[in-house]
């Protein structure tokens, strides 16, 4: 049986230091490390209107 590729690439912003990073979606799920601060950044489409994004620091960090 085919199934559907369901990834897309996706510019996000860190919250963090502000640098555009190239990520990808898959299944609603985009999950995206910064290479210039080490912020994590997991972005949850929950639908249309409500896009849920959390932003973990670094051991030993805080957010700037």
């Amino acid at each position: 049986m085919y199934q559907e590729d369901n990834t897309k690439p996706v510019e996000v912003v860190c919250n963090n230091c502000f640098t555009r990073i190239m990520g990808l979606r898959v299944d609603g799920i985009t999950k995206v490390q910064c290479p210039r601060c080490g912020a994590v950044m997991v972005s949850r489409v929950m639908s249309r209107r409500h896009v849920q994004t959390d932003t973990y620091a670094p051991r030993g960090q805080q957010i700037i």
